[in-house]
């Protein structure tokens, strides 16, 4: 499980890879969007005391879309339209998290 101080060096990475990439702020319960190939994706990450793991919270505001866009094996819910990442290793979970989002930028 990561420290608070942990967590917080996480959601600072992610929030620059927001910034690279180009996202905005949302008008929602998430922080970040950004238009994809796939649709507006809408991100956000745990607060750093609530982490029990690192986790960077993702959704498609067209399920549909996004469906047809991301490859069968991807961890979309094709009904939600949630892309979600968890992992306990941060630095495996930022890259892969950059990746995926640039093969659909």
């Amino acid at each position: 499980m990561p420290t608070k101080k942990q967590s917080e060096a996480f959601n600072k990475q992610v929030d620059n890879i927001m910034k690279e990439m180009g996202a905005t702020e949302a008008d929602s319960h998430y922080k970040y969007k950004i238009a994809t190939k796939a649709g507006d994706l809408f991100i956000n990450v745990w607060p750093p005391d609530k982490c029990t793991c690192y986790s960077i919270f993702c959704r498609f505001d067209d399920p549909g879309k996004a469906k047809a866009v991301l490859p069968y094996f991807s961890n979309l819910n094709k009904h939600s339209g949630k892309w979600n990442f968890h992992e306990y290793d941060s630095a495996y979970l930022l890259e892969l998290f950059s990746n995926s989002l640039k093969k659909i930028a």
